[in-house]
Formats: C-alpha cells, sequence, structure tokens
C-alpha cells in the first residue's frame, strides 16, 4: 500500500473491513486517552457493505428503510451528486467542492471531542458513479487533520487499479488513515478483503495497551510481505500501467459514442469508471446503450 498504510488485517469480505475500520478507529481514539469520540460519519448515497457498522455508515435509503440506523452515533454528510449543476460536465467537477465543509457543520453539532471517524467512498459506486469534485477530497482531508478526526477511505471498488492508478492516494493524492479494499485483491479467486491502517494508528494500540485486545474479529495482522502469494508485484504493476494506457483509449470510446446522440446529462468518467447520466427520452436512451454496448465490445476485442 501507498504511503504509511504498510500494515494490513485481513477479512473475508468488504463489508467486514468496513466494519474494522471502523472498531480501529473507536479503539484508536480510546486508548489514546479520548474515549469521548464514539460518533461516526458517514455520507448520503455511500455504501459500505451490508455488516452492521457499513449499514449504519452507509447512506442507501432502500437499505437503511428496514433496518434503520443498526448503530446509534452515526451521522452523515451531504453527498455532491447535483445534476443541474454538473449537467454537461465530464470528469470531476469545478463545482460542489464545497460540500466538504458540511463536515465542519457536523463538528459544529456534535462537537469534534466526540467524532471518532469519517468514512466515505472517494468515487461512489452503488449509488452511482459519482466522481469526487476538484479538492473535495482535499478539502475532507484538512478538516480531519484539524479536528483529529481519523480518515477512512472504502477502496472496496476503486483500489487495484481500478482508477488508472494503483489507489487513491496516487490518483487525487490524497492520503487516508485507514484504506478497505476487497473486490481486486484476489479477483474473486478467494473471499477476503483487508483493512490497511496507517503506522500512527498500529503504534497507539502497541504502545498503549497491555495485554492486547479482541478487536479486529478473525482478522490476521501481516505485513505486506506476506501478501506476495497472492499478488506479484511485478504483474500488478504491468497491470496498473495497462489500465493506464485503456482508459484514455476507453474514455475515448465512449465519448465519441456518446456524442452521436442528443441523449447524455452528464459524463461521469475516472479512470475505467465511467457513466453517463440519460436524459428523459427513452428510446434514444435505448439505442445509445446498444451503441455503447458495441463499442464496449469493440474496445474488449482490441
Amino acid at each position: 500500500m501507498p504511503g504509511n498504510l504498510d500494515h494490513v488485517f485481513l477479512t473475508s469480505s468488504g463489508s467486514e473491513s468496513a466494519d474494522t475500520a471502523l472498531k480501529i478507529a473507536l479503539g484508536y481514539h480510546y486508548v489514546r486517552g479520548n474515549g469521548s469520540k464514539m460518533h461516526l460519519i458517514g455520507r448520503e448515497r455511500g455504501y459500505h457493505g451490508t455488516n452492521f457498522g457499513g449499514t449504519s455508515g452507509g447512506g442507501i435509503v432502500k437499505n437503511r428503510q428496514f433496518y434503520g440506523g443498526p448503530i446509534s452515533g452515526v451521522d452523515h454528510i451531504r453527498h455532491t451528486l447535483d445534476i443541474k449543476h454538473n449537467a454537461f460536465s465530464k470528469g470531476q467537477s469545478e463545482w460542489r467542492a464545497h460540500l466538504a465543509d458540511d463536515l465542519e457543520r457536523l463538528v459544529q453539532l456534535h462537537d469534534a471531542s466526540t467524532i471518532a471517524a469519517v468514512l466515505v467512498e472517494p468515487v461512489a459506486g452503488s449509488t452511482g458513479v459519482l466522481i469526487p469534485p476538484k479538492g473535495y477530497l482535499q478539502r475532507l482531508r484538512e478538516i480531519c487533520d484539524k479536528h483529529d478526526i481519523l480518515l477512512i477511505f472504502d477502496e472496496v471498488i476503486t483500489g487495484f487499479g481500478r482508477l488508472g492508478t494503483s489507489f487513491v492516494v496516487e490518483h487525487f493524492n490524497v492520503e487516508a488513515d485507514i484504506v478497505t479494499t476487497a473486490k481486486g485483491l484476489t479477483n474473486a479467486a478467494v473471499p477476503m478483503a483487508r483493512t490497511s491502517p496507517r503506522m500512527k494508528i498500529c503504534d497507539a494500540f502497541m504502545e498503549n495497551t497491555k495485554a492486547g485486545i479482541e478487536l479486529f474479529g478473525d482478522a490476521q495482522n501481516v505485513q505486506e510481505g506476506d501478501l506476495l502469494f497472492l499478488i506479484d508485484p511485478a504483474s500488478f504493476e504491468a497491470d496498473v500501467q495497462l489500465a493506464e494506457a485503456n482508459v484514455a483509449k476507453a474514455s475515448a470510446a465512449v465519448e465519441s459514442t456518446s456524442n452521436q446522440f442528443e441523449w447524455t446529462q452528464t459524463l461521469y468518467d475516472q479512470g475505467d469508471v465511467t457513466k453517463a447520466r440519460l436524459d428523459e427520452d427513452q428510446s434514444a436512451a435505448r439505442h445509445a446503450a446498444a451503441e455503447l454496448l458495441a463499442t464496449e465490445a469493440q474496445f474488449n476485442q482490441a
């Protein structure tokens, strides 16, 4: 992992990794004498799996409709989707980075002394491909540093080359305190995921606990090198380079096809994560969708 994310706690799914990250955040503040930091902040439209922590931190209405907020002490910042202001934009929007300041609103409401962590997907996937506005993730990082709040990135979807770089820190130049990954870790060969905290978090547990703590379920603490049997570094680097090379070609193919029709409101495009928001003319949309599928098939054969 890039930066100081050099410890790994293995889990069996992205859902478990999200819950593990939240537990690490709560325990980190507790062992440092800040036990009042118990609030967790998610984001509207966010998805972090189906366990209790991830469902509570997530912001998908249907998921919460049946279960409510399974755990208390969780609040949510606003999402960044705004069709009116982002219409006909491509990639990262120039507008709505200010929504990161919604975190300051919750700090004023709950007080920084009670907030442990913020959990977000750098690029939201399950409720639409929502690319962060320019400066948005950087602003979240600044606010978290200001108030001693841990920033957690859920990279279950974006990790391992999905954005054309290995991880978000290399693509958006923002480093989280804890990163969760899953899907790209084994390419579904085995059910495995991981939670990677920064060294300062691991050191806090090592320096401030006497007999250890049962915090991470069945997770196992291993060094990055122990995962070489799953990921060959040379092959992974080659795959990332291939993904980066394909990004421009795939993006151009999708944009070329979409420009042939008056059917798109917004083209969200980041790495190989692309979504076009269709207009209300469903006949044109269906025709365009068929053309996109043909384009995708041609691209995959290239």
